[in-house]
């Protein structure tokens, strides 16, 4: 698993926070962690949510080509953390992950599907 984190902070308190986490089993990625946010569907990716101040999801690299072989799997969130006010945070958070997918495929030379 590779992982990279990118925060925001402002006064010294991180505001917004990305993580993009590499998976090589699909089966390996849930999102029960954030069960007690009352998470609801968002249509990004592949089985995204979305709570009050974050969403998730993710989306294939390159497919795994039996059960025990590895292939590339994407986990994608964002959140934002201190005063932010949960309505404009919903607007806002799937357009950006929504670009924050199309960055890393980008990034990653993922092919098009």
């Amino acid at each position: 698993m590779d992982s990279e984190t990118c925060s925001v902070d402002v006064d010294g308190i991180t505001r917004f926070m990305v993580n993009a986490t590499v998976w090589e089993f699909e089966r390996s990625i849930e999102w029960s962690s954030w069960d007690q946010r009352s998470p609801r569907p968002l249509d990004v990716g592949k089985g995204g949510i979305i709570w009050d101040v974050g969403a998730a999801t993710h989306f294939v690299c390159e497919p795994s080509k039996s059960l025990s072989d590895p292939g590339k799997y994407i986990a994608l969130y964002i959140e934002t953390f201190g005063k932010v006010e949960s309505e404009k945070a919903q607007s806002a958070v799937p357009e950006l992950l929504k670009e924050f997918m199309a960055y890393a495929q980008r990034e990653l030379k993922c092919p098009e599907r």
